[in-house]
């Protein structure tokens, strides 16, 4: 395997992490929305829409993604008002 094709594959396999990452706290978001707007004290839901608003906003994710943090929060809770996602908890 040449050099260019080992840094294509890297780079290919460091946007699909990247996309894989980015799309999970989307999810996660968009389900935690979903919860709250059903029972607004689910403070798992709560926990975990507060967990993935403090990432959008975080360098973290700044550096991972070149869409704004904000624009993608509000994707999320456009996307919430019409999805059927309701979040659960992954340890329980």
């Amino acid at each position: 395997m040449n050099k260019h094709t080992h840094d294509e594959r890297f780079n290919e396999n460091y946007e699909n992490l990247r996309n894989a990452i980015v799309g999970q706290a989307c999810r996660d978001y968009i389900g935690a929305l979903r919860t709250l707007k059903k029972n607004p004290k689910n403070v798992f839901a709560q926990a975990r829409a507060e967990e993935c608003e403090k990432y959008f906003r975080s360098e973290r994710y700044a550096i991972m993604c070149n869409i704004e943090g904000e624009a993608i929060i509000e994707q999320c809770k456009k996307r919430a008002e019409n999805s059927k996602t309701v979040f659960k908890p992954r340890y329980m």
